[in-house]
């Protein structure tokens, strides 16, 4: 098995490294290269080529057009610190919220944790697909951009 396979192998289990089979290389090893790969957008690199991969394969546009958000939230153990994890009194749970946003294919485009008691919204003004930000509007202020408008087209548009 190879490094990019154990960093996603067990999407139920992510956070326990040492709960990785036998057949990948140690845990020590599989983390030290996430943990270096990730801030590095390595990670994001891979899962966007992935995705891109897929919808090419499946005769669909590289860049999804549509995407689903959703969210859901989680209690916290007590050893997860207060500074990640808030209260959600309209569901009464103390932890931390799961944000998820897939195409219509369902697969991943962006994944984020935080607190429950953060308000916080997705970016409103910027392209599902590549991130570029938004043209103004005179009337509304603010007019997302879609891929048809923003991302490059053809062939171009898997090489990046």
């Amino acid at each position: 098995m190879t490094i990019p396979d154990a960093t996603s192998s067990d999407r139920h289990n992510v956070a326990k490294w040492r709960a990785l089979p036998a057949d990948f290389p140690p845990w020590q090893t599989v983390y030290g290269f996430f943990a270096r790969w990730n801030p590095a957008g390595v990670v994001t690199f891979i899962r966007d080529q992935l995705r891109r991969h897929i919808r090419t394969g499946k005769g669909r546009w590289p860049f999804p057009v549509t995407l689903i958000v959703d969210s859901q939230s989680v209690k916290a153990a007590s050893t997860v610190g207060r500074d990640s994890r808030g209260y959600d009194a309209g569901k009464k749970i103390n932890g931390r919220k799961r944000h998820l946003v897939v195409d219509t294919l369902g697969l991943p485009v962006m994944i984020t944790v935080t607190a429950v008691s953060a308000m916080r919204s997705l970016p409103e003004t910027s392209c599902g697909a590549c991130g570029s930000p938004s043209r103004r509007s005179p009337r509304s202020g603010r007019t997302p951009p879609t891929p048809a408008t923003c991302c490059p087209p053809g062939p171009q548009a898997t090489s990046g």
